[in-house]
């Protein structure tokens, strides 16, 4: 029986198993820009690392407001390589229509069916400024808490993340299930200390060769077929 869940964000709720990768590669498209993919995957591998090392997102930041710095750190490092961004508005509106279309339509159901039977916490590395971003998209109040790496202090895939939000479920993680995008950062950590594991694969995520051989306890495709026992 599972008493209690724990679930990701970023590919997950937000993208429904969409790496964050492919969801710009795709809006810098749509917006008329033709860039290699090697040169947009290291601007974007640039702006999660600045990111992580510099507080340049606030608390009060909106999910459109932290994708807003992403993109402009993205465009100064391919300012570098010689490539002019053009019609950044249009990339994050494809960005922001995506994640709403998303949340409304798929995430939203599943996390209010199932909130109103047990505790959901939320198990993200993030920026600091969750609370404000599950406000925006309006499901704050499916979760009974948040742990979210820049204010716990600790980073997935680092077990003690996993153990901080079977801690604010009140649920021991033998009768928990968590539920991610990410083999390494999700299943494989919530495995180590009991939980039961359900990866989201669209086919649209970036598998890592330690992922290789890891076996998750259940696989959706689309986080509408998340069915709890």
């Amino acid at each position: 029986m599972t008493d209690g869940l724990l679930i990701d964000f970023g590919g997950t709720i937000d993208t429904d198993g969409v790496h964050w990768f492919r969801v710009f590669q795709q809006a810098y498209s749509s917006a008329g820009n033709d860039i290699a993919e090697d040169m947009l995957r290291k601007a974007y591998v640039h702006a999660e690392r600045s990111l992580e090392h510099t507080p340049l997102i606030e608390p009060s930041f909106t999910l459109s407001r932290t994708l807003e710095t992403k993109l402009a750190l993205q465009a100064g490092c391919l300012e570098t390589e010689g490539v002019a961004v053009k019609n950044a508005k249009g990339i994050l509106d494809c960005c922001m229509d995506l994640v709403r279309k998303n949340v409304s339509e798929v995430s939203a159901p599943v996390l209010e069916r199932l909130s109103a039977r047990m505790p959901v916490v939320l198990v993200t590395n993030f920026y600091g400024n969750m609370a404000s971003v599950l406000d925006e998209l309006g499901i704050s109040d499916c979760f009974r808490g948040i742990v979210e790496s820049a204010v716990a202090g600790v980073r997935k895939p680092d077990i003690r993340i996993m153990e901080k939000g079977c801690e604010l479920l009140a649920v021991s993680p033998h009768e928990t299930l968590m539920v991610g995008d990410s083999i390494g950062n999700d299943m494989v950590p919530a495995h180590a200390i009991g939980c039961r594991t359900c990866l989201l694969d669209c086919g649209m995520s970036f598998a890592g060769t330690a992922d290789a051989g890891f076996q998750a306890d259940m696989t959706i495709h689309t986080l509408s077929e998340l069915r709890v026992d």
